[in-house]
């Protein structure tokens, strides 16, 4: 990781001499003697990645290189704060002792070109073989170009009989609730049995309500009962105010009907306790399956019934795997010849799935013969049966990652176990942490897709949901994957995970721990914290060097007054300050002073975003989700060269704000209130990509008083526009009493615009024809009443790209259409559309058609969608027995 931490640094140098080149007028020299030397230790630490575990000379002159990248990197961040914000000097002196940091520039340099020398007698020795490295690839691979990624459910291997001897018991005829269990070591396949057995049709037929809960070795009940609640029913705002007992009064009310529920990962014996007084005894069927690596915790479930115990893969059926993985089937002609050192790995993986999937995320980037040869003879030692060798196997994967996939990988364990991760938060974190590199035209964005992409195509992370067009929408990592993230992560002072166990969170002994804010180091980086917040920042922990602090809470942190600026006040040198979960009673207006801050995302009760937040050259996100519904923003964004992502919950008003030059780089305006959406303001964000608009929408059709065109013709010059939300909401007012009358001319919209959303439009039908011309729209989603009437007859002549079409709430009662006017469609969505008869049976001959979702519809409307007769096409029908 040296390597990255050298990038980061030279990245930041070049950056800070181009705004800032009056702060190192005294220290020029040096500064750039210092972006010289730093390029060349960063080839040797790219040249080092094999020979550092070989050579215990070679791991430590990297080590020190580290500690000296950072070294250099908190003299630059300190000198520049310095200089730029003179308030800061009394802190610096009280933290730093007084030092001078321009002297400690020029102290750094004169260290960065000792260690260059001895990188050069290191190049020059040939005991090491670095001559020999360089200048080609090691082991002759042969390097695949890389696929585009496909949407398909893992391959399961070997569980055929496993599954048939489970169902049978799921299904068998005691009225009494059950609980049948799988245990295994950790990678045999626990999960992917369960959820081979949860969706099998023989399942979904045999009970009326499904659902699926992970739990990990930290979590609360009353989080694990939110996400039951959500799996089988409607989740209210209510609900979030529950407590433990509440939730658990609401998950026995609606679990009435024969159920299946899945409990996956059960550590301890006392955990399956907190739970299970929410499952009702309704002797009707009911079955619990639960997955866990202690066979204690399965016989303590139920004692009067053998628990299923996993086995290890045969030798063929691993060997399968591996084909599977690699090659989405059997081993193609072209390459026949790695079969016998293709079954010599699969032999060597001991029958452990997760051993065979890693194992083959290696492999199918590289087919070459002298490759595979090369992971046959590394695997003996590492694939045996205990969890301490596999975390060895999962090292080996991670080994092999290029730096900058390394880095990323590293960064999931920022995330609590078992996390759903947004990957829009993850892609702005990763950018705002260096780890994501411009190639040319590509920007930050898509090179941070193609790496998640990259780390899923290697089985190193899970896809969650993925939307229509197959883009990831939230992932997460395996937790053994998460453990060897932390250990790695803590061994090159890249992450420390402070855990402060909170009340109410359930814990089990055997990996969890407390880190203190006095294990914090000089050299640790970033600091997350998921538990125990209040009492942590109580505690007034001091990092002055942390560069990152992310917090994950699951649930909502409410942070007193006098604590607000604490942890800005004490770690000046952050660059990126997540702390959503934690809600402030005020502005924190301290991290004004974070002149190195590139993403901030927090919350609390406050009206204004301050002018002041505009000096903050580098950020690049600002995340704020606020009480109130409205949120003035007085920063002028636009004269921020770095600011990308502007994300609020509330209508941003931006009126006053008239940008005196365009932003190039502002991508996202999500949310602004009609009346922002002024010339000045849109105009002047030509590069905008993704824009929500929230308020009374009838403002942006109506002429200006002087009867100059409607504010929504400003959005015809956003070229790049590709997502729009439309959001009609007038509180405190009903929102039927200022519905849109009509919509604008379709040449009014976005050239090219593929997602549009509209909410509580309270539209007729009749103006979806408009909607229809939109010549690239690909996907469409109706909320909250978007339209009204009962009849939707679609016209010729439209929809001829769309590809995903959504009804959230209406009372649509006939729908007429036919196969010629969504000539592409693959998505329908129907939620709470009680009134519609049927789906237009002529939609059954569109080919494309894939997917229809039907949640609490009428029984007749699903009964249509059954009758459609389409080879290819997936029904999801909730609830299950309608």
């Amino acid at each position: 990781m040296s390597d990255i931490a050298i990038q980061f640094l030279l990245d930041n140098l070049r950056q800070i001499v181009v705004y800032n080149a009056k702060l190192f007028m005294n220290v020029k020299d040096e500064v750039e003697g210092l972006i010289e030397d730093l390029e060349m230790l960063k080839a040797f630490i790219e040249d080092s990645s094999e020979k550092s575990r070989e050579y215990k000379v070679v791991q430590t002159l990297v080590t020190k290189i580290r500690t000296l990248t950072f070294e250099a990197e908190d003299a630059i961040d300190i000198f520049v704060m310095e200089a730029s914000v003179p308030k800061t000097q009394k802190w610096i002196r009280k933290v730093f002792h007084g030092i001078s940091h321009a002297s400690k520039i020029r102290e750094v340099a004169e260290k960065v070109q000792a260690i260059r020398g001895k990188v050069k007698e290191i190049y020059q020795n040939p005991i090491y073989g670095y001559p020999a490295l360089q200048g080609r690839d090691p082991a002759g691979r042969r390097r695949m170009e890389r696929r585009v990624p496909t949407v398909e459910k893992d391959n399961v291997v070997g569980f055929d009989e496993a599954t048939t001897k489970l169902i049978g018991w799921l299904t068998g005829e005691a009225e009494d609730l059950q609980v049948f269990s799988i245990i295994g070591m950790a990678g045999l396949g626990k999960t992917t049995l369960a959820n081979k057995i949860y969706y099998d049709p023989r399942v979904s037929d045999a009970f009326s309500t499904l659902a699926w809960i992970y739990m990990s070795q930290t979590y609360t009940c009353k989080d694990l009962f939110l996400s039951l609640l959500k799996s089988v029913d409607q989740v209210t705002s209510n609900m979030f105010r529950m407590n433990e007992d509440m939730l658990a009064e609401e998950v026995g009310r609606v679990l009435t009907w024969k159920y299946l529920i899945v409990v996956d990962d059960v550590w301890g014996k006392e955990d399956w306790d907190s739970i299970k007084r929410v499952f009702p005894n309704c002797k009707n069927g009911s079955r619990i399956l639960l997955t866990s690596r202690n066979k204690p915790v399965a016989v303590h479930a139920n004692p009067r019934w053998p628990v299923y115990v996993l086995d290890f893969l045969t030798h063929d059926q691993s060997f399968e795997l591996l084909q599977n993985r690699v090659f989405g089937g059997e081993c193609p002609q072209e390459s026949q010849e790695l079969i016998p050192v293709g079954k010599e790995i699969a032999v060597q993986c001991n029958g452990l799935p997760l051993a065979l999937v890693v194992i083959a995320g290696m492999l199918q980037n590289d087919i070459s013969t002298g490759w595979w040869e090369t992971v046959a003879k590394s695997v003996n030692a590492f694939l045996v049966r205990n969890e301490k060798e596999l975390m060895e196997v999962l090292a080996l994967s991670y080994y092999y990652l290029p730096p900058h996939l390394k880095a990323c990988f590293l960064y999931f364990g920022v995330f609590p176990e078992n996390y759903e991760i947004p990957v829009w938060i993850l892609y702005r974190l990763l950018i705002a942490e260096g780890f994501v590199q411009k190639i040319g035209n590509v920007c930050l964005e898509e090179m941070a897709k193609e790496h998640l992409e990259d780390l899923v195509a290697r089985s190193l992370v899970m896809v969650e949901q993925r939307s229509f067009n197959g883009r990831i929408k939230t992932c997460r990592i395996h937790d053994m994957l998460r453990d060897l993230c932390l250990k790695k992560a803590t061994d090159e002072s890249f992450l420390l995970e402070i855990r402060v166990p909170g009340p109410g969170a359930g814990t089990t002994s055997s990996s969890s721990h407390e880190t203190s804010s006095s294990a914090v180091s000089i050299i640790d980086r970033r600091i997350c914290i998921h538990s125990g917040v209040l009492s942590y920042i109580s505690s007034k922990p001091s990092a002055p060097y942390v560069r990152s602090f992310l917090c994950f809470a699951k649930d909502q942190v409410n942070l007193p007054r006098q604590l607000v600026g604490y942890i800005p006040e004490e770690f000046k040198l952050l660059r990126v300050f997540h702390i959503r979960p934690i809600s402030s009673p005020r502005f924190p207006s301290e991290i004004l002073q974070l002149v190195h801050l590139t993403y901030v995302a927090f919350s609390g009760d406050f009206k204004s975003i301050p002018s002041d937040v505009s000096k903050l050259w580098n950020l690049q996100t600002l995340i704020v989700e606020t009480t109130s519904r409205t949120i003035d923003v007085k920063a002028d964004i636009w004269k921020m060269a770095q600011f990308r992502h502007l994300h609020t919950n509330a209508a941003s008003q931006l009126l006053g704000l008239v940008a005196k030059e365009k932003s190039e780089s502002i991508q996202t305006l999500s949310t602004i209130a009609p009346e922002s959406c002024t010339e000045g303001v849109l105009c002047q964000t030509p590069c905008i990509k993704k824009l929500g608009i929230r308020g009374k929408l009838a403002t942006l059709l109506e002429r200006s008083k002087e009867g100059g065109p409607p504010l929504f013709d400003n959005l015809t010059k956003l070229q790049l526009l590709v997502t729009l939300k439309l959001l009609n909401d007038v509180f405190p007012d009903p929102p039927d009493e200022f519905k849109l009358q009509s919509l604008p001319h379709w040449s009014k919209f976005p050239p090219n615009l593929k997602r549009l959303t509209l909410a509580s439009t309270f539209l007729e039908w009749e103006h979806m024809s408009l909607l229809g011309m939109l010549p690239k729209l690909e996907e469409l989603k109706l909320k909250d009443n978007a339209f009204t009437g009962e009849c939707w007859s679609v016209r010729d002549g439209g929809f001829k790209k769309l590809k995903a079409l959504q009804i959230w709430k209406t009372d649509l009662v006939l729908w007429e259409a036919k196969v010629e006017h969504f000539p592409i469609l693959q998505h329908i969505v129907l939620k709470e559309c009680i009134g519609l008869g049927k789906i237009p049976s002529s939609l059954g001959d569109v080919e494309t058609l894939r997917t229809i979702k039907l949640h609490r519809t009428s029984r007749s409307a699903v009964e249509s969608a059954r009758a459609i007769k389409h080879p290819r096409l997936k029904l999801d029908i909730f609830p299950p027995d309608l």
